[in-house]
C-alpha cells in the first residue's frame, strides 16, 4: 500500500513539477476553488459590478471574497469552538430551502420512468 501511494506521488509531483517552499510574505497566496449557491455568485458578481461602476479600477471576485475572509477573521476571533460552531449553524440554518420535486416529477422532467416506490413480488 505504501508503495502505491509513493508511486502516485511520485508521478502527481512529476505532473505538477516541485512544490514551492511555503512562505510567510504578504505576497504569497494560493488559488482556491469554493462551491457557492447561485444567488451567492450572483451578489459576488454584483458586488464587482458595483465596485467598477463606481470607479475602482480592480474591481473583482477575488477581491471581494478576500474583504469577506477579512470581515470573517474579525468576526470570529477569540471565540471558542462551541461559539463557533454555533455562529456557523446559525448560518446555514437561515439559508432558505428551495422547494424539492418529488421523485415523479424529477423523473419525468428528466424523460426517465419513475422509481418504483414498492416492490410487489
Amino acid at each position: 500500500m505504501a508503495n502505491l501511494q509513493h508511486r502516485v506521488r511520485r508521478r502527481t509531483t512529476a505532473r505538477r513539477g516541485p512544490v514551492p517552499a511555503q512562505t510567510s510574505s504578504p505576497k504569497s497566496y494560493k488559488i482556491v476553488a469554493v462551491s457557492l449557491y447561485s444567488d451567492q455568485a450572483d451578489a459576488l458578481d454584483e458586488a464587482v459590478r458595483e465596485l467598477a461602476s463606481a470607479g475602482y479600477p480592480k474591481a473583482s471576485r477575488s477581491l471581494i471574497v478576500q474583504a469577506a475572509v477579512e470581515r470573517l477573521r474579525e468576526e470570529l476571533g477569540g471565540r471558542t469552538q462551541e461559539e463557533m460552531l454555533r455562529y456557523f449553524g446559525e448560518r446555514h440554518l437561515r439559508r432558505p430551502l428551495r422547494a424539492l420535486k418529488s421523485r415523479q416529477q424529477a423523473a419525468s422532467d428528466s424523460r426517465q420512468l419513475p422509481l418504483p416506490l414498492s416492490h410487489n413480488a
